[in-house]
């Protein structure tokens, strides 16, 4: 998975470049459970949760003939000029794809997981699910998310599957967008969430589609709340 390839380079680039809350366990990046034991772990050819790979659901319905990648060099060079302004954390890895039937696959994950470390955040779309497993209960620790989307037959989508990294910073949507339009373009961004009297917390953009796999950098601003989000915007899902 060329893409896979491209999500560790990222995150490898991230951790040299001082992004804290990056864990890792010899060449892989993982995300612990609470008792400290490696609960997801992603290396340059697989994610996998315990001893499962996910990699079969990362894989496209087909084929995509459009294969787009911003350069190590610009997105090195985003990071540089980011880290600079503000201190960055990672707040989670992720991964987006289609299960014909949204529920069983939700039993499947917590059978997978065990514990008390799985949670839900609200997504306001019946046909999909965000959840989180890890250790919610210190905020400082970074999760792993898996978007669930529903549907009988999968298609190839401009957003699934995809492998997602996201991160916090501490700078205003304008600051980050204006940093964001000079070193990946001025249409680099796909998605922002906006709250009425808040502002923009968080925007995302594609840093490559290869084959039909993407991989989206989601970008925290100083409007978004990492002890709220673990406190108030998830819900623990029981065994």
């Amino acid at each position: 998975m060329k893409s896979l390839e491209y999500a560790y380079d990222i995150i490898r680039t991230l951790r040299l470049s001082g992004v804290g809350s990056i864990y890792e366990d010899g060449s892989d990046f993982v995300i612990p459970h609470k008792d400290g034991t490696n609960l997801v772990r992603v290396s340059e050819s697989s994610v996998i949760i315990n001893v499962q790979s996910l990699n079969d659901r990362l894989t496209p319905s087909k084929l995509s003939k459009l294969n787009t990648k911003v350069s190590t060099e610009d997105f090195e060079a985003f990071i540089t000029e980011l880290s600079s302004l503000c201190k960055i954390e990672l707040n989670h890895f992720g991964v987006s794809y289609y299960c014909s039937n949204i529920e069983d696959e939700v039993k499947k994950i917590k059978e997978l997981v065990g514990g008390d470390e799985l949670y839900e955040e609200d997504s306001g779309i019946a046909s999909t699910k965000w959840l989180f497993i890890g250790n919610a209960d210190d905020p400082s620790k970074p999760l792993f998310e898996l978007v669930l989307n529903e549907r009988s037959k999968p298609v190839l989508s401009s957003w699934v599957p995809h492998f997602q990294i996201d991160i916090d910073t501490s700078l205003s949507s304008e600051d980050l967008s204006k940093l964001i339009n000079k070193h990946l373009g001025e249409d680099w961004i796909k998605w922002s969430i906006k709250i009425d009297g808040l502002g923009t917390p968080l925007v995302m953009g594609r840093l490559c589609s290869i084959d039909g796999l993407k991989v989206y950098l989601g970008i925290g601003t100083n409007k978004r709340s990492r002890e709220w989000h673990r406190k108030e915007g998830l819900r623990a899902i029981p065994e």
